[in-house]
């Protein structure tokens, strides 16, 4: 499954609900149904990240360090299960690297 990050926002910004309603939070809630929905038929779910007004760690923090921190996820099952279920397409590999490290760094 691939889902767009623009599908949701194209100018995505802030960490809570609070900041907005296209915030980290907000994400994080449509990203764990979609991942839900990718592990229960065994298939990567692929965020693109391109063609987005920016992208603040505060906003990625939540969103995919979230997963784990709020107990819907393991880092196992985000980063090193087969396939996959979580992958990042963007052009700007800081981007996947940034995400990836706030999953690691995550605790449940």
């Amino acid at each position: 499954m691939i889902y767009d990050l623009r599908d949701f926002s194209k100018a995505p910004f802030g960490r809570y609900k609070s900041d907005g309603e296209f915030s980290g939070e907000a994400f994080r809630e449509i990203l764990a149904n979609k991942l839900k929905y990718s592990q229960e038929h065994n298939e990567p779910l692929i965020i693109k990240l391109d063609n987005v007004y920016g992208l603040g760690s505060s906003f990625l923090e939540e969103s995919f360090g979230g997963l784990v921190r709020k107990g819907l996820f393991t880092k196992e099952e985000l980063l090193e299960s087969s396939p996959r279920l979580l992958q990042i397409e963007t052009e700007f590999d800081f981007y996947a690297i940034e995400i990836e490290s706030y999953i690691r760094e995550a605790q449940s």
